[in-house]
């Protein structure tokens, strides 16, 4: 009985060996157990080789998208939300970009009609500077109550830092720039830099290049109200004197400033605009040293009265 009882236990195997049946239920286990820790190892390979080419590319557009590397990353440049109003209405103007990418950047224009966003049309004022803007606080009386109408742009010296307040529309409105000097190509690099800039916000549709010595002598309604054309063509729209003669036009101070010379620059009505004669000539003026800022604030009534 016990040795029919020990027969029914045993198997022969494919070599006519006997083993038991449970020895041959423990080698079938084998093969199986290793298949599943293969099949796992694949797996996670696979979710792992996922990961790092997902983590290659997510790389590869942060750091060297439109053809260069952003010296901060391109996420500083890449609106976190609506991608679409950010796109075309960037806020950030610290966007790290060299020169090549930014250029490169601001030739890009829609090719079919409208945008996918709704927009303000906007006037962008880029400010070339030396440094401070001393007439930052007349500037400020001007642009009151259109601030949604402009767009601010302010190139300095690298690592010069405009000292304003929150609630003023300069603040925040420096531009990366490089050192730009008088009479050097690096002064049209410096304008082309403030242009490339302005025109990565599609809202901005007309371009005023002014510098820190310059003034706004009429009403941000009247400039607003210009239709830009033909007649503007090949001409400035900036008052200058040039009756003192030399290499430069005159630089008025404290002591020059008062309402004969704001009526002086706005009674010029010489010129021809909309096909009518005796027209405005001029809704800027320079230069003015820092010193008359006092008396043209005290005359800024005067200076952006409606006409």
């Amino acid at each position: 009985m016990n040795g029919r009882s020990s027969s029914s236990n045993l198997l022969a195997d494919e070599n006519g060996h006997l083993r038991s049946k449970e020895q041959g239920r423990k080698r079938e286990w084998v093969p199986r157990l290793s298949r599943m820790l293969i099949l796992f190892i694949v797996l996670g390979l696979g979710v792992l080789l996922g990961v790092m080419v997902s983590l290659h590319i997510l790389g590869y557009f942060e750091g060297s998208i439109l053809g260069g590397r952003c010296a901060n990353g391109f996420h500083n440049w890449l609106p976190t939300t609506k991608p679409a109003q950010g796109w075309f209405l960037p806020s950030n103007l610290q966007h790290g970009m060299p020169d090549e990418e930014l250029l490169w950047r601001a030739s890009i224009g829609p090719h079919r009609p409208g945008l996918p966003i709704k927009r303000t049309p906007k006037i962008a004022f880029m400010f070339l500077t030396k440094g401070p803007l001393p007439f930052a606080k007349l500037w400020e009386r001007y642009f009151k109550g259109h601030t949604d109408l402009l767009s601010i742009y302010v190139h300095a010296p690298p690592g010069y830092r405009l000292d304003v307040p929150y609630s003023s529309p300069f603040y925040g409105r420096q531009i990366p720039s490089q050192e730009a000097r008088w009479g050097e190509m690096s002064i049209i690099d410096a304008e082309r830099r403030l242009l490339a800039n302005a025109l990565l916000d599609f809202s901005n549709e007309r371009f005023v290049l002014v510098s820190e010595s310059c003034i706004p002598v009429r009403n941000f309604t009247n400039y607003l109200q210009l239709q830009f054309g033909d007649e503007l063509a090949g001409r400035s729209i900036t008052w200058v004197d040039w009756s003192r003669g030399g290499a430069h036009p005159a630089t008025y101070n404290k002591n020059d400033i008062d309402l004969n010379l704001v009526r002086r620059m706005k009674d010029d009505r010489g010129c021809v605009l909309f096909g009518e004669l005796n027209q405005p000539c001029w809704f800027f003026a320079r230069k003015f040293a820092p010193s008359s800022l006092e008396p043209l604030l005290a005359l800024s009534a005067e200076l952006f009265a409606p006409e």
